[in-house]
């Protein structure tokens, strides 16, 4: 199912220009060749094909390692060259172009060189735009491993959690802006939908273990929900963190804050593990958001959560690889797990957060007993 979303044609965002009158230009006999072989000029010849219908001459690539890319003929610089055109249009696929004086150099003059012997017009293009929505490794990782996202897809237990993995993997495959359900903040690693809907219960039992608790802003969003607890541990490895972490849920009232044990820790070195720290907690709710180390440290964790089975709220958006490795190995240690995926809001604003929103994005893996249909 994955794969096929590799053949759906993308919408067209950014500032397409000059590239748009592509298909024009070519009826009027302007040949368009693409400049760089690599990754970037491989993803440029899919879009442009899926995008404007149209393929290129040629490609052009100062080190060729193949003979042709989906039957467009791969040249290198002497070869092109030899070529015969009255119009160029060249399409610069090297991600840097657009900032890298040197490469702009280097590619203008090869151009500028050929066409003055020929007596030819040409224009340079960057395709940058076409390409800026992509991170090509995370492309390919999905397109590469298609059928390992369908399994995790098929892991999922409710009609929002696979709604939510398309959308994000849209994001991936098509460049598109997320368009799936987004979650109010104050929710995240809670499973509550709305007031009325949860993934899960909350009891006043409840031992919360919140592994990159940062400055304490998730341990503030807990209690903003009026979420019941026994006891909340904040575990934060960054020194700087810490203090400021200290210094917030100092603010608390005494009876709040007695319940909220703090730990400067950095997970997973030596026997700072969770299995060896926090043997005697009876942890019922692990939430983690610490910058792609999730898997590594919840493999510290695997005898707490085989004998307590807690809920796992974990981010899994940090490495294209997250959808699939954290999932897999869940359910390779724990039977009876429900998996869920919910994506939230993001206070950061970047390129990504703002058009792609390819972020904040958590998996549930909750034990069937505590998961509420």
């Amino acid at each position: 199912m994955i794969k096929e979303l590799f053949e759906l044609k993308p919408e067209i965002y950014g500032r397409y220009d000059e590239i748009s009158m592509l298909p024009v230009l070519k009826e009027n006999n302007v040949k368009y060749i693409i400049y760089g072989a690599g990754k970037g000029g491989k993803l440029l010849l899919s879009l442009i094909k899926r995008i404007y219908n149209i393929m290129p001459d040629f490609i052009v690539d100062k080190s060729p390692s193949v003979n042709n890319m989906n039957g467009v003929p791969v040249i290198s610089v002497k070869e092109f060259q030899k070529q015969e055109f009255r119009k160029l249009i060249v399409l610069v696929s090297i991600y840097k172009y657009h900032e890298d004086k040197k490469l702009r150099s280097e590619i203008d003059q090869l151009i500028k060189e050929v066409a003055s012997i020929k007596d030819a017009k040409y224009i340079v293009y960057d395709a940058f735009n076409i390409i800026e929505p992509y991170d090509m490794s995370w492309y390919y990782y999905v397109k590469d491993n298609a059928e390992l996202f369908d399994r995790t897809y098929d892991f999922l237990f409710d009609s929002i959690s696979k709604e939510t993995m398309l959308y994000y993997l849209r994001t991936i495959i098509l460049g598109e802006r997320y368009r799936g359900i987004t979650f109010p903040e104050k929710y995240k690693y809670w499973g509550i939908d709305s007031p009325c809907k949860k993934l899960f219960g909350l009891s006043e039992d409840e031992i919360l273990l919140n592994v990159g608790a940062a400055r304490g802003d998730t341990i503030y969003q807990y209690l903003r929900c009026n979420n019941p607890f026994k006891k909340i541990i904040g575990v934060e490895a960054s020194q700087k963190e810490y203090k400021k972490l200290k210094q917030n849920i100092g603010l608390l009232e005494k009876d709040i804050s007695s319940k909220i044990q703090l730990d400067h820790v950095l997970m997973g070195t030596d026997d700072k593990t969770i299995d060896h720290l926090y043997k005697n907690e009876k942890i019922s709710l692990i939430n983690m958001d610490i910058e792609g180390a999730e898997l590594s440290v919840l493999k510290t964790a695997i005898n707490t959560i085989q004998d307590k089975r807690p809920v796992l709220s974990i981010c899994a958006y940090h490495k294209a690889e997250d959808l699939i490795d954290i999932p897999f190995w869940i359910k390779s240690n724990v039977e009876d797990y429900v998996f869920a995926l919910r994506r939230y809001p993001s206070v950061w604003w970047n390129y990504q957060s703002q058009i792609l929103q390819r972020i904040e994005l958590v998996l549930y893996a909750i034990p069937q007993e505590r998961y509420i249909k």
